[in-house]
């Protein structure tokens, strides 16, 4: 064999030995390449269903007051529908009564949301009632 031929053969090795590793790399790192949201919110419609209440809850309980709750929902509600999260679309509907502000349950909740998920497949659909929590 000809020197040159073996370099040929050489580089052929090497390139076919870079891609496999750059592609095992890639996939070892690809799980670190989504945007920085819970994992509920990449798994099935309840999975998101659960995360969407667990923020709602946070929310109402990090407010100092109803007015306060009702505008962190707004925003949080905006920002979740605007959303493209994984082929679902969510819709968030509240009401409240800031009369209420203080009940604890059984009694009427202030905050009350009805949470849709729809999916090519399915569809969840879930009422929540939001209370404020003491510090």
């Amino acid at each position: 064999m000809k020197p040159h031929c073996m370099t040929g053969q050489m580089f052929i090795v090497t390139v076919v030995f870079l891609v496999g590793l750059i592609f095992t790399v890639q996939q070892l790192v690809f799980q670190y390449t989504y945007l920085d949201m819970p994992s509920t919110f990449r798994s099935d419609d309840y999975g998101l269903l659960e995360g969407i209440k667990a923020v709602m809850n946070q929310t109402v309980a990090s407010s100092s007051g109803c007015q306060e709750a009702l505008k962190r929902i707004d925003e949080a509600s905006l920002f979740i529908e605007s959303r493209e999260i994984s082929g679902y679309s969510v819709a968030i509907i509240s009401s409240s009564n800031c009369a209420l502000w203080a009940s604890r349950p059984p009694s009427p909740a202030p905050i009350n949301m009805t949470i849709s998920i729809t999916s090519e497949k399915t569809m969840a659909k879930e009422a929540v009632r939001l209370y404020n929590r003491p510090r």
